[in-house]
């Protein structure tokens, strides 16, 4: 315990646990001891060490329970740091935060993409259809010019193809 206050062991013999202690686990302490005297059984809490003595935060897990002595009732209890553990988690929960926004991010920027591909699609289809089937019939237009002036089998053919070519960027 002296280590976790940075007081000399000496200096803390006879004095109350709980003036080390910051006000509100002050206070979660002494319902800690009703309980462990109330209920006669072993008892835990965490709580959080006044900054008075040390700069940074300490946490500590204390587990506490009554015994009957010559004197009356007593109380042993052991005090754990958990300085350690509470930042891990005060850590993983930022990381979380920062995960869950991220994860925003990510959807947004996902449907975003999503909505430029659709409209470059979109634009590519137009320009297909408009500058593609606009051209297969002029050429089908222009063959009509060969109508009747040689092989009509093979130039049907052609102008079937063609209609053919012309529907297909309409389906696009």
């Amino acid at each position: 315990g002296a280590k976790l206050i940075g007081l000399p062991r000496n200096y803390l013999l006879g004095v109350r646990f709980s003036l080390f202690l910051s006000a509100i686990s002050a206070t979660q302490f002494g319902q800690h001891l009703e309980k462990v005297f109330a209920d006669n059984k072993k008892e835990a809490c965490e709580l959080e060490m006044s900054r008075r003595h040390k700069r940074s935060e300490v946490y500590v897990s204390v587990e506490s329970m009554a015994s009957n002595t010559d004197k009356g009732k007593a109380c042993r209890s052991a005090v754990i740091d958990v300085t350690g553990m509470r930042r891990t988690e005060k850590a993983l929960l930022r990381t979380r935060e920062e995960l869950i926004q991220r994860n925003a991010q990510l959807r947004r920027l996902s449907d975003h993409l999503l909505k430029k591909q659709e409209e470059e699609r979109s634009r590519i289809a137009g320009d297909v259809h408009d500058s593609f089937a606009s051209l297969l019939c002029v050429i089908k237009d222009q063959l009509q010019f060969f109508q009747g002036k040689g092989d009509d089998g093979r130039l049907t053919r052609v102008r079937n193809q063609l209609d053919i070519a012309i529907r297909v960027p309409i389906r696009i």
